[in-house]
């Protein structure tokens, strides 16, 4: 079953999730360069049972997965960090 909005919360804009440190990062960290929708970087992550958030840049479309997120930092490119409900 594909992943929806439902199983995502929005937890900030403008931000981004650290990278470090390296265990901070989901298995499959990105979907391979931009010009992603959003549904298919919540979809690699729904895939991986270690992600819990993602950082979606919605200029880009860059999708950039993560086991946790603490220390978040400002982000441009209408970055979006959502959360694994």
């Amino acid at each position: 079953e594909p992943a929806s909005l439902k199983d995502f919360a929005e937890v900030g804009r403008d931000q981004q999730c650290s990278r470090e440190p390296e265990e901070a990062k989901a298995t499959h960290f990105t979907l391979g360069g931009g010009g992603h929708e959003l549904a298919a970087c919540q979809a690699g992550c729904a895939a991986q049972s270690d992600c819990g958030f993602i950082v979606f840049y919605q200029r880009t479309g860059f999708c950039h997965m993560f086991r946790s997120c603490t220390q978040p930092s400002p982000a441009g490119d209408g970055a979006v960090v959502y959360a694994r409900r």
